[in-house]
């Protein structure tokens, strides 16, 4: 069993939430997960507010996880736009990445955010709080 982190769970552990933190070490820091565009939208914080001591907390997560790329899962991705599109949904498209990643790795997309992916098919889902 795997897991892909969503930025607002590494949000909540470099906050200093020891649910999250005691969850990962329970799990194994080798079944957890960033991906890329997880990474894209953590280091965006730090350079828009110029704050080198979050840069260098984000810098810390990028070399500790293991990172999967988004480049094998644009058919995925497409899939759930089109689907949530003719459902008349709408959902952030690095939201949409995210969830493709977790669905093509085989792995459970853990978020504080369920309202934002609970409509993709096929996403398992979990809240670790």
């Amino acid at each position: 069993m795997g897991y892909l982190l969503d930025s607002c769970v590494f949000i909540d552990m470099m906050n200093g939430n020891p649910a999250i933190q005691n969850r990962i070490a329970n799990e194994g820091l080798e079944n957890c997960y960033c991906c890329d565009i997880a990474l894209a939208e953590l280091f965006t914080g730090p350079y828009k507010s110029q704050n080198d001591c979050h840069l260098k907390q984000v810098e810390w997560l990028e070399k500790r996880f293991r990172q999967l790329p988004f480049k094998d899962s644009y058919k995925t991705y497409a899939r759930i736009r089109a689907f949530l599109e003719r459902q008349g949904w709408k959902l952030d498209n690095m939201d949409m990445q995210i969830a493709s990643i977790a669905i093509d790795y085989d792995l459970t997309l853990v978020t504080s955010n369920l309202r934002h992916f609970d409509r993709i098919p096929g996403l398992k889902l979990e809240v670790w709080e």
